[in-house]
Protein backbone atom coordinates (compact mmCIF):
# COMPACT_ATOMS: atom_id res chain seq x y z
CA UNK A 1 0.00 0.00 0.00
CA UNK A 2 2.76 2.48 0.92
CA UNK A 3 4.83 1.34 -2.06
CA UNK A 4 1.82 1.97 -4.29
CA UNK A 5 1.44 5.54 -3.00
CA UNK A 6 5.16 6.15 -3.44
CA UNK A 7 4.94 4.79 -7.00
CA UNK A 8 2.06 7.16 -7.77
CA UNK A 9 4.15 10.14 -6.56
CA UNK A 10 7.13 9.06 -8.68
CA UNK A 11 4.86 8.47 -11.64
CA UNK A 12 3.29 11.92 -11.26
CA UNK A 13 6.64 13.73 -11.38
CA UNK A 14 8.77 11.50 -13.64
CA UNK A 15 6.38 9.73 -16.03
CA UNK A 16 6.92 12.24 -18.81
CA UNK A 17 10.69 11.53 -18.70
CA UNK A 18 10.49 7.74 -18.33
CA UNK A 19 9.17 5.14 -20.77
CA UNK A 20 7.53 1.92 -19.59
CA UNK A 21 7.81 2.85 -15.93
CA UNK A 22 5.78 0.57 -13.67
CA UNK A 23 5.72 -0.49 -10.03
CA UNK A 24 8.10 -3.42 -10.69
CA UNK A 25 10.90 -0.93 -11.43
CA UNK A 26 10.62 0.61 -7.97
CA UNK A 27 12.09 -1.01 -4.86
CA UNK A 28 11.89 0.51 -1.42
CA UNK A 29 13.29 -0.08 2.02
CA UNK A 30 11.47 2.11 4.50
CA UNK A 31 13.67 1.21 7.45
CA UNK A 32 16.81 2.47 5.69
CA UNK A 33 15.01 5.20 3.71
CA UNK A 34 16.32 3.82 0.41
CA UNK A 35 14.39 4.06 -2.85
CA UNK A 36 15.79 2.26 -5.91
CA UNK A 37 14.81 2.50 -9.57
CA UNK A 38 15.91 -0.40 -11.78
CA UNK A 39 16.02 -0.79 -15.57
CA UNK A 40 13.99 2.26 -16.55
CA UNK A 41 14.12 3.69 -20.07
CA UNK A 42 14.51 7.43 -20.53
CA UNK A 43 12.45 9.34 -23.11
CA UNK A 44 15.08 11.20 -25.16
CA UNK A 45 12.64 13.75 -26.60
CA UNK A 46 11.46 14.96 -23.19
CA UNK A 47 14.95 14.98 -21.69
CA UNK A 48 16.26 16.92 -24.71
CA UNK A 49 13.50 19.50 -24.16
CA UNK A 50 14.70 19.88 -20.57
CA UNK A 51 18.32 20.21 -21.73
CA UNK A 52 17.30 22.81 -24.30
CA UNK A 53 15.37 24.87 -21.72
CA UNK A 54 18.46 24.87 -19.49
CA UNK A 55 20.67 25.96 -22.40
CA UNK A 56 22.76 22.79 -22.30
CA UNK A 57 24.48 21.77 -25.55
CA UNK A 58 23.65 18.09 -24.98
CA UNK A 59 21.42 15.77 -27.00
CA UNK A 60 20.35 12.35 -25.74
CA UNK A 61 19.68 9.68 -28.39
CA UNK A 62 18.71 6.85 -26.03
CA UNK A 63 19.02 6.14 -22.36
CA UNK A 64 18.58 3.51 -19.69
CA UNK A 65 18.83 3.88 -15.95
CA UNK A 66 20.12 0.51 -14.83
CA UNK A 67 20.09 1.52 -11.17
CA UNK A 68 19.40 4.75 -9.34
CA UNK A 69 19.35 4.90 -5.54
CA UNK A 70 17.80 7.72 -3.56
CA UNK A 71 18.31 8.00 0.20
CA UNK A 72 15.54 9.75 2.13
CA UNK A 73 15.87 10.40 5.83
CA UNK A 74 12.32 10.05 7.08
CA UNK A 75 13.21 10.18 10.78
CA UNK A 76 14.70 13.69 10.57
CA UNK A 77 11.41 14.93 9.13
CA UNK A 78 9.47 13.69 12.14
CA UNK A 79 8.91 16.07 15.02
CA UNK A 80 9.74 14.26 18.28
CA UNK A 81 8.37 17.16 20.32
CA UNK A 82 4.91 15.60 19.93
CA UNK A 83 5.90 12.94 22.50
CA UNK A 84 6.61 15.37 25.34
Amino acid sequence: MIKGKLFEKFKKYFEEYLFGFDQNHLKTSFLTGKIDLHNVNIRPDKVNELFSKQGLPIALKAGLISELSIKVCLISKYNFENFS
